[in-house]
């Protein structure tokens, strides 16, 4: 069970680097353009007792082509008005691969799951060294 928890470990961690090397590698070679919220979608979510995520649909133009994706990110409640833009940064060779400029959020994610990593792979190390 331990050999189980480095397993998880190293991939809580792993998985986070490699998130982080991505979205830097995005912002620092990838193109800027701006995106505009076209409309918001409500989606029930969960299993059981169902809450309302909000989701905004985003649209920019990439290489002379219009884009439409979801916002990485939906929200209980509505957040963002139609016509709201956001600066983004796309991968050139994948515009639909897309960061939205000053977002923190991979941060805080990776704020959390990091550590997580670190205290399974604690954990589960301590426990077949002992």
């Amino acid at each position: 069970m331990a050999f189980l928890g480095v397993i998880i470990g190293i991939i809580f961690i792993v998985g986070s680097i490699c998130m982080l090397l991505r979205n830097n590698k995005l912002s620092e070679t990838g193109e800027h353009t701006t995106a505009t919220v076209i409309r918001t979608e409500k989606r029930a979510m969960g299993s059981g007792s169902y809450t309302n995520t909000y989701i905004p649909i985003l649209e920019y133009t990439a290489n002379g082509v219009k884009y439409t994706i979801n916002h990485p990110r939906g929200n209980a409640q509505p957040k963002y008005q139609d016509g709201e833009t956001f600066d983004i940064i796309y991968d050139k060779h994948n515009p639909k691969k897309m960061l939205i400029v000053g977002d923190k959020t991979h941060i805080v994610v990776l704020s959390i799951l990091i550590p997580i990593g670190v205290i399974f792979l604690i954990g589960a190390l301590s426990h077949l060294l002992s």
